[in-house]
């Protein structure tokens, strides 16, 4: 694809991964004569060109050995492993005070004036669970979702789907409940979690109607439909319900928050390796998502390190890390690094896709 935004500037994007790919477009200097700009595209690569000229201004398909001249030094400056200066606190369940709907409302529209439209909250109240059989929930949603289910606040079951790609899908839990209290009716509760929209196309795509996200239609428990409601968008921790750091049971959605102390300016980063998957926030501030999950055949995550922003750093004498972690995680075996480049007689710093060490260039 050739993109041209004046006779001097243009794009060209290759998103062909076998071979280098010749691009042939006529120089917009010589159109009268035909006179043909003809150049080599990497592959799944993008260039920036001089249209005028038939030069490159950049070519992520060729760096030069000169770029990678460097070396890496990476120091740990601070351990975050006292787990006295963390708190945990469970999430907040039971919206005994919101509104009722017979439905639950669909998760793109319920957060659509929120800015914590990545988490939604949905309780209802039923009657029919099986105590010497399997129940089975079945929810109506679409793809790129992550769901938690509770009973009574206690943990039962998790599924997530990052298919990265788009369309309806069901998710299917089918879980006993042996260790619950036997009651008249139970207090249903269900972590939405928006993993993304499709890439390139984004929330309202090519429609004039927002992509849907969340609980979709009927939810079925055990072949009946679960009707009146309660929906809210984001999520909150109870701070009523403190527990231990070091509390890795499953299913515990954790809020975690410390005081940081730095002396000095430079780069820093946090190293999330510890983490699940969640959101960060320092002195306020949204890090964004983490989530230490690997791709295919690799071991490492698709991303450990967070940079964190000086100017955010150093808004204040204390900085405050609060980090919310929807699969537990383990904040005392975080910590903060300092990056730093030095100059290399020999290429340390390869060209290479994804590499986990991008975010701190």
């Amino acid at each position: 694809q050739i993109f041209f935004f004046s006779s001097t500037f243009a794009m060209i994007e290759s998103d062909y991964d076998q071979a280098d790919i010749t691009v042939r477009f006529i120089n917009p200097n010589f159109q009268q004569n035909n006179d043909f700009c003809i150049l080599s595209l990497a592959p799944l690569s993008v260039a920036i060109i001089n249209p005028s000229t038939c030069t490159f201004l950049f070519d992520s398909g060729r760096i030069a050995q000169s770029a990678m001249e460097y070396r890496r030094v990476d120091r740990i400056i601070a351990r975050l492993r006292d787990e006295h200066k963390w708190s945990r606190y469970k999430l907040r369940l039971n919206l005994s005070e919101t509104p009722q709907n017979i439905y639950p409302i669909e998760q793109s529209r319920l957060c659509l004036n929120n800015s914590s439209e990545q988490y939604a909250l949905y309780e209802t109240m039923t009657t029919d669970l099986f105590f010497t059989h399997l129940n089975i929930l079945t929810i109506e949603s679409e793809r790129s979702m992550a769901f938690v289910l509770y009973i009574d606040k206690q943990f039962i079951a998790a599924q997530d789907e990052h298919s990265h790609a788009e369309g309806h899908i069901n998710f299917t839990f089918t879980f006993k409940v042996g260790t619950l209290s036997k009651n008249t009716s139970y207090l249903l509760s269900i972590i939405s979690e928006n993993l993304g929209y499709h890439n390139l196309i984004g929330r309202w795509g090519a429609s004039r109607t927002m992509k849907q996200k969340g609980l979709l239609g009927s939810v079925f428990l055990n072949g009946k439909p679960l009707t009146q409601w309660r929906s809210t968008c984001g999520i909150e921790p109870d701070y009523t319900q403190a527990l231990p750091v070091h509390d890795n049971s499953p299913g515990v959605f954790s809020f975690f928050s410390s005081a940081l102390f730095f002396t000095t300016t430079g780069r820093y980063a946090l190293d999330a390796h510890a983490l699940g998957r969640g959101h960060l926030q320092i002195n306020g501030h949204d890090l964004g998502r983490f989530w230490n999950i690997t791709r295919d055949s690799e071991s490492r995550p698709t991303q450990r390190y967070y940079y964190l922003p000086q100017d955010w750093l150093f808004s204040s004498s204390v900085v405050h890390l609060t980090i919310f972690d929807a699969l537990g995680g383990d904040p005392t075996k975080l910590n903060i690094i300092q990056s730093t480049l030095h100059s290399s007689p020999t290429p340390m710093l390869p060209d290479e896709v994804d590499s986990p060490a991008s975010c701190l260039e």
